[in-house]
């Protein structure tokens, strides 16, 4: 029987069937990559943004199509620092490769008017004098200065925008003659703000401070926020009094905690002295026994009055370590029912979800902004009930990492929360950003769950 082949088959030789094979290997592998770039530089696109929205350069583009891990940034920013963070940025972002900085820097128009050459006055037929243009004077820029100085690592670190150079220099020797030469760290930037009034005062913060453990302030939307831990309610009023001297009617906010008091020893009953066999007889005081003991026969020792009850053990300074500074908790707040009705939707609403932030970091996640938005809209839905009151913004963390940076890690964290409602359109005014630090558990810190319950924002509704 004679041999039949395909017609397909048998139209090509062996060889051409190899080179088929080989040359659809590369063009699949083509298609799989193609199919998977697109999420991937999406991905890394948004994720780019958000770090430069968070640092309000919001003018700045990211460019990733058909550029795999290389990101192109474009745009308009006021300074060269502004362009330079912008690049650090988003080559800090996990995932970006290159960064392709386009960016252009862009002069203010109130800066190119101020710069530009006097008009000439123009000689007309008339012998009167041509009138002389008066140039337009620069505009004001409208933005607020941003500056933090805080605690980090045992120093402390200047942080935000100020309008020139001069301005930085002058927060930096006064921040130098609070602290110390060597213990400030500079990361200050200029900025298109406007002048700091206040920066004047900044020096005469020293004596104000002194008293403050791990002090530190920051200026933003015209307040002045005090943080760090006082020996007292007496030297936490002491310190706002003088620094709300200084800074005259500018707003001060109370971020201080109070050190917990320490302990009092009470001494052990086995502390107390065996009586030597020369010693004096010894009568138990009436106001430890029923009766009068008989008295002792000499070189005998008088017998230990009788124990009513076993004595509670004491803790000791030198067997626990001394509670975390927390801040301090508000007075109850009697809530009407329509107060209640908010409070508990803010309750529902966060049950079970958590804001979620870059690790180490007050850079609030992508994934986090539509819970967000949800508190947004109740308290905004409760703006006429909330009247008088304040949303309290707590900020909390696990007991992972040194005490002090955890308790400023919260404040930036509750602080960004803050910005961001303000931004929905709430009033900042009314809402209040604390940093709890590890000082607020809901669960135990020694599982990795415990520990994830205990990074949380919280939503509070408090008195004014």
């Amino acid at each position: 029987m004679s041999e039949k082949r395909s017609c397909c088959c048998g139209a090509l030789p062996k060889l051409w069937w190899w080179l088929l094979t080989l040359l659809g290997l590369p063009l699949l592998f083509w298609l799989m990559v193609s199919s998977r770039q697109n999420p991937v530089e999406t991905d890394l696109a948004t994720r780019a943004t958000d770090g430069l929205k968070a640092a309000s350069l919001n003018d700045v583009q990211v460019n990733l199509d058909h550029r795999g891990r290389d990101a192109q940034l474009t745009g308009k920013v006021a300074s060269d620092a502004e362009r330079e963070q912008a690049a650090k940025l988003v080559q800090d972002t996990q995932g970006i490769r290159v960064v392709d900085n386009a960016i252009e820097v862009v002069t203010p128009v109130a800066a190119a008017i101020a710069t530009a050459p006097a008009v000439e006055a123009v000689p007309v037929a008339a012998p009167a004098p041509a009138p002389e243009v008066t140039p337009t004077p620069p505009a004001t820029p409208t933005t607020e200065p941003n500056f933090a100085l805080l605690p980090q690592d045992g120093k402390w670190v200047l942080q935000g925008s100020l309008s020139s150079q001069a301005e930085i220099d002058q927060a930096l020797a006064a921040a130098e003659g609070m602290y110390g030469a060597g213990n400030v760290v500079n990361q200050l930037t200029v900025g298109s703000v406007a002048p700091a009034t206040w920066l004047g005062s900044l020096g005469g913060l020293k004596e104000a401070l002194a008293g403050i453990e791990q002090s530190g302030l920051k200026f933003a939307n015209g307040a002045c926020a005090l943080m760090g831990v006082a020996s007292s309610d007496q030297a936490k009023a002491a310190a706002l009094e003088k620094v709300q001297q200084l800074l005259g009617n500018a707003k001060v906010e109370d971020q201080l905690t109070v050190k917990a008091p320490e302990i009092a020893v009470a001494p052990a009953p086995e502390a107390t002295q065996a009586v030597p066999a020369t010693a004096e007889p010894v009568q138990p005081a009436a106001a430890t026994t029923p009766e009068p003991a008989a008295p002792v026969a000499m070189a005998e020792v008088a017998p230990p009055a009788p124990a009513t009850e076993p004595a509670q053990p004491v803790p000791t300074a030198a067997t626990e370590p001394a509670p975390v500074p927390a801040a301090p908790e508000p007075a109850p707040v009697l809530l009407t029912t329509e107060q209640q009705s908010c409070q508990d939707q803010f309750n529902t609403t966060m049950n079970g979800q958590q804001i979620l932030f870059e690790t180490n970091k007050a850079i609030i996640k992508r994934d986090s902004l539509k819970l967000l938005d949800g508190i947004a809209k109740i308290a905004t839905d409760c703006k006429s009930a909330l009247d008088g009151k304040l949303l309290r913004v707590g900020g909390h963390t696990d007991n992972v990492g040194e005490d002090v940076y955890n308790q400023n890690l919260s404040q930036q964290r509750a602080d960004a929360v803050k910005d961001y409602l303000g931004k929905q359109g709430l009033d900042s005014g009314s809402i209040q950003g604390v940093g709890y630090g590890e000082a607020q558990p809901i669960a135990s810190n020694d599982t990795e769950a415990g520990r994830a319950q205990n990074r949380r924002i919280s939503f509070d509704i408090i008195q004014k």
